[in-house]
């Protein structure tokens, strides 16, 4: 049995796990010398006891698959920092520290449950990460701060990528608008030059979800006018996807070795992938839809020149709807192939749930030409299903 005492004897073992060996998993720039969020985070690591115990709980849920001791460590740990950020008064003054020291524990916090592969605490406590980061940057400089930039790109990337499997997503923070759409800031270790597309998938969540409670309303004229405003919607949208442009003005700033052709390509691998989930979840197009057939057969084209880079780490969203509209068995045993690989090779257990949630679309859509509300079938299986 591992007393909180002796978390302490593994600490030095998980600390340099996760800086020299889990951490490159994380970000989409590599390793550590490439990595900002690290620059940002092992400085309050370094202060804060909780943010201490929050990365050895990631570290050690990471390597618990290995046995004994790290499962233990991982709990005893993961309960500790639970016990405290559960009792939190997120209404009160927190000095610049504790809001730090506070936001890197939920999003650490996250990052436990997502490798363990069950996100389900992690989506109870965005709210309380989305509420905080507001208050945060009200006033704190953000173009000015590296650490809050690192810590708002953190949030948005999880909150954004946790409710694409909602059918009622969330509102959206009106900050989220400052900092998805800033030009002259360094490309994070998260998102990387994705950064307006994860922008317009928070419209697309929106305009989803207004669909959705459209289609619910008895057939009269009001609601005809209403899926027309909304279907222009769709287009406008769509518009602006495809004139999203590359930050080559930014990529100047990236450290010496950074594969600025991974970026380029990631922009539209995420590009493709915000089509489908639009057409998906707003025109409802069935697997049998060529243009989304086509999509998706050019998103598999790309993502498969960003396997086995760092860029992988961001792919599991953009695989998922491949998949969605990939129906010949070729092309789906790739996609369970390359997931299960993926899985193996990060040690992040939450593509599991998304290998389970692409099975059973394909099981009511076997010969590819239904449409299945994958999000629907999501929130009927209990399981929170994120794609970060």
């Amino acid at each position: 049995m591992v007393t909180a005492a002796a978390v302490l004897e593994h600490l030095p073992t998980l600390y340099d796990y996760f800086v020299t060996s889990f951490s490159p998993v994380l970000s989409v720039l590599g390793g550590p010398g490439h990595n900002p969020v690290l620059d940002q985070l092992l400085p309050v690591v370094q202060r804060s006891p909780l943010v201490m115990c929050a990365l050895i709980a990631w570290a050690a849920t990471h390597r618990a698959g290995t046995g004994h001791p790290y499962h233990d460590v991982a709990r005893v740990s993961a309960e500790t920092v639970e016990m405290q950020i559960d009792s939190l008064d997120v209404t009160r003054d927190f000095s610049n520290d504790e809001r730090e020291e506070y936001m890197w524990t939920l999003i650490i916090l996250g990052g436990v449950e997502i490798v363990r592969g069950d996100s389900k605490g992690w989506v109870r406590r965005l709210p309380m990460a989305r509420g905080m980061l507001e208050r945060a940057l009200q006033s704190v400089d953000f173009k000015s701060s590296p650490t809050w930039q690192s810590l708002a790109y953190n949030t948005a990337y999880h909150d954004i990528l946790s409710v694409m499997a909602m059918t009622r997503g969330p509102k959206w923070p009106a900050v989220y608008d400052r900092i998805l759409n800033h030009n002259n800031v360094e490309i994070d270790g998260y998102m990387g030059a994705t950064r307006r597309i994860f922008y317009l998938l928070t419209e697309i969540s929106t305009l989803a979800t207004e669909v959705a409670a459209t289609l619910e309303l008895p057939e009269s004229g009001d609601k005809d006018r209403e899926l027309t405003d909304l279907v222009a919607g769709h287009e406008a949208l769509l518009a602006r996807l495809r004139a999203v442009d590359i930050p080559l003005g930014v990529f100047v700033q990236l450290p010496i070795g950074t594969d600025r052709s991974h970026l380029i390509v990631a922009i539209e691998v995420f590009r493709g992938a915000a089509e489908l989930y639009l057409r998906h979840t707003v025109l409802r197009a069935a697997s049998s839809d060529l243009q989304c057939r086509l999509i998706a057969k050019r998103l598999m084209h790309n993502l498969r020149l960003i396997l086995g880079t760092p860029h992988e780490s961001q792919m599991m969203f953009p695989l998922f709807m491949a998949g969605v509209y990939t129906s010949h068995d070729a092309g789906r045993t790739e996609i369970i192939n390359i997931s299960t690989k993926f899985s193996e090779r990060t040690g992040v257990r939450s593509v599991i749930a998304i290998i389970n949630l692409l099975l059973e679309v394909w099981k009511r859509d076997p010969d590819g030409t239904l449409y299945v509300d994958w999000r629907k079938l999501a929130e009927e299986s209990g399981v929170a299903v994120s794609f970060g």
